[in-house]
């Protein structure tokens, strides 16, 4: 599968309000699976405040490095982050909050089977 990314722009009726920008990215591979299968779309809705970010969830996170679609934990040094996927065949990763250029939460998927 082609890697492609689709990005939808809301407008806000709100000028003092930031666009906020939701993307349309396929699953790559089964690191999240049984969750969310390889190649089914994820919805992502980009995080503009760090403060609404939620340990277990779900998060697109962008480095210079990598895009990684992993839930997110707390580690016991505050500066770092575990990257956990929900298949148990994948290792955890730590990185640092430092790393991450961006972040989207993960709204949900969309799925098309054909007969």
């Amino acid at each position: 599968m082609k890697n492609t990314t689709l990005v939808l722009q809301k407008i806000s009726n709100n000028p003092d309000k930031d666009t906020e920008k939701t993307l349309i990215i396929p699953a790559c591979n089964d690191a999240m699976h049984p969750k969310i299968k390889q190649g089914e779309f994820m919805f992502m809705e980009k995080v503009t405040n760090k403060s609404m970010i939620h340990e277990g969830m779900i998060y697109l996170i962008i480095t210079n490095d990598y895009k990684i679609v992993r839930y997110i934990k707390k580690h016991e040094n505050p500066d770092n982050l575990i990257l956990q996927t929900e298949s148990k065949n994948y290792d955890d990763v730590v990185i640092q909050w430092g790393q991450i250029s961006e972040m989207y939460l993960y709204k949900g998927k969309y799925s098309q089977s054909i007969n």
